[in-house]
């Protein structure tokens, strides 16, 4: 693989936790954003440059990744953290190419808020809280609709078919309300949704996702203890992409290995925010956060999670000094081995930004060696130490 055009490294970017973004920041953020979710990506180009993407793209895109006939290119494994590695630093410029003065997405530490002895649980910068992401518990009498925080009362788009046509064939929205959810979605409310999580476990006590049953904690808490978080940056503990892989996301794990890989806790730690803060209806419908597809519609919430997540992955790959070589990647599904496009059937073409543009798409080898923490990466935490 040849490097050669995007060698050089830029400033880099330095990614800091939501509540540590100082007034001025919060503004440029939202702002930013704001700017994504209304303004079309043609019109943002002409005003900000090539960089600019609207929100929708993202959504699209994230939606096509699961929905691939191939299977799905972002969550069965190895390919998860490539695929949202490259899904955030493109989410990243586009933001800055708004607001170029907030320098960095930021990212949500879960461990914060989490309910026995998280900084933040139940204080004015609780996640869940007006000047944050608004309530975990909306109310039946709105249908669940998310209607405070900074994106309240936030509109779930329709598929754009003139704009989207060519993905079209992997993914047009909900087939029930055309809607940006999965096909599968019934779900008809026009606004951002969270169930309450005691639906999700009035009658579940495991969950199914692919060919992996994973039996539900009796004591599930989404707001995981540092311990838990920390556990899979334990290079010693988990010694390969895959290891690591396995232990932030159980359900990713092949069924004969689930019992090996469900310590408490860490192995939940990425689905375990998605099923509590979305949750399930009575009536099985999904919410947002829950819709795998589609659950970039709880903006704020989901790259803020994924870009922690990132940042466990990094604290690993320093740990470890991962990868070692270019070719230092597991075989994963098809579409998603070492030197194949990340996401193929809408790749990433301008991740590490305008000077270094792959028109045929960045391959998952791409992304890995040009991101290693501390030598090639355009970004990095305010917070790498593992404690």
């Amino acid at each position: 693989m040849s490097c050669s055009g995007w060698s050089k490294r830029p400033r880099v970017r330095v990614r800091k936790e939501l509540r540590s973004l100082n007034q001025a920041e919060v503004s440029l953020l939202v702002s930013g954003l704001s700017t994504m979710l209304s303004v079309p990506t043609a019109e943002g180009q002409a005003l900000y440059g090539k960089q600019y993407k609207a929100y929708d793209y993202f959504i699209v895109k994230h939606a096509v990744s699961v929905n691939d006939p191939r299977g799905d290119q972002g969550h069965a494994g190895s390919n998860f953290m490539t695929f949202h590695r490259a899904w955030l630093l493109e989410l990243e410029l586009s933001l800055l190419s708004v607001v170029p003065e907030l320098r960095a997405l930021p990212y949500w530490d879960i461990t914060l808020d989490n309910s026995n002895g998280g900084r933040y649980f139940n204080t004015p910068n609780y996640i869940f809280s007006s000047r944050w992401a608004g309530s975990l518990d909306s109310s039946a009498a709105e249908n669940f609709a998310v209607k405070d925080g900074l994106f309240g009362w936030r509109q779930v788009g329709k598929f754009n078919w003139e704009v989207y046509s060519e993905y079209a064939a992997i993914y047009n929205g909900s087939l029930t309300t055309g809607l940006l959810r999965s096909p599968s979605s019934t779900l008809n409310s026009t606004y951002v949704t969270r169930f309450p999580v005691s639906y999700l476990f009035k009658k579940n006590t495991s969950m199914t996702m692919g060919d992996t049953t994973v039996p539900i904690p009796a004591d599930f808490d989404w707001g995981y203890s540092a311990a838990d978080y920390w556990r899979c940056t334990d290079a010693a503990a988990y010694r390969n992409w895959t290891a690591w892989s396995y232990c932030l996301d159980i359900t990713t794990v092949p069924q004969e290995l689930v019992k090996q890989y469900m310590p408490p806790g860490a192995a939940l730690l990425h689905p375990g925010v998605h099923w509590a803060v979305g949750s399930l209806s009575e009536q099985g419908d999904m919410g947002d956060m829950f819709d795998v597809a589609t659950s970039p519609n709880e903006v704020l919430l989901f790259f803020g999670h994924h870009a922690n997540i990132d940042r466990n992955n990094m604290i690993w790959q320093v740990m470890y000094g991962y990868p070692a070589s270019p070719s230092d990647y597991p075989y994963d599904n098809p579409g998603c081995y070492l030197n194949d496009v990340v996401n193929a059937n809408f790749k990433f073409t301008d991740i590490f930004g305008p000077s270094a543009v792959k028109p045929s798409g960045f391959t998952h080898a791409d992304v890995l060696w040009s991101t290693r923490p501390g030598v090639s990466s355009r970004y990095t935490y305010a917070s790498m130490v593992r404690m």
